[in-house]
């Protein structure tokens, strides 16, 4: 009986996630952008986040990753900080420090003893740009 109850609940959470996170074909991605605006928290807005930001899709990252902070998750901020700060210099664009501060100060606000607050305290008291 409890095999057939875990089967059931297995297949129950396999259709759900099926429908949840698989890509039609006739969605795109402006589409999944909306709905993380939405609905920001969604697993699959993280992971988009995630997935444009190791590409160097920095602009994409943000649209993900700014409406997750706006709900105070601490890896967004956190990673939008980093975009900010150091990121950009990748692509030759020059970092935009007061936006760093922004999302670092956030992100350190909401985990007090975190990284983002050592980064927060790198970038005020860098005088020179990149950090």
């Amino acid at each position: 009986m409890n095999n057939l109850l875990i089967l059931v609940l297995f297949l129950s959470l396999q259709s759900y996630a099926s429908q949840s996170f698989t890509s039609n074909s006739s969605v795109s991605n402006v589409d999944n952008k909306v709905n993380c605006q939405k609905q920001p928290m969604n697993a699959f807005c993280w992971y988009e986040g995630e997935k444009a930001y190791k590409n160097n899709n920095f602009e994409l990252a943000k649209k993900f990753f700014e409406p997750r902070c706006i709900k105070n998750d601490f890896g967004s901020c956190h990673l939008l900080g980093i975009i900010y700060h150091t990121d950009y210099n990748k692509l030759g664009v020059q970092p935009l420090k007061s936006k760093a501060i922004e999302f670092y100060s956030k992100a350190c606000k909401i985990s007090k003893e975190s990284v983002a607050c050592k980064d927060l305290a790198r970038v005020v008291s860098c005088k020179k740009s990149p950090c």
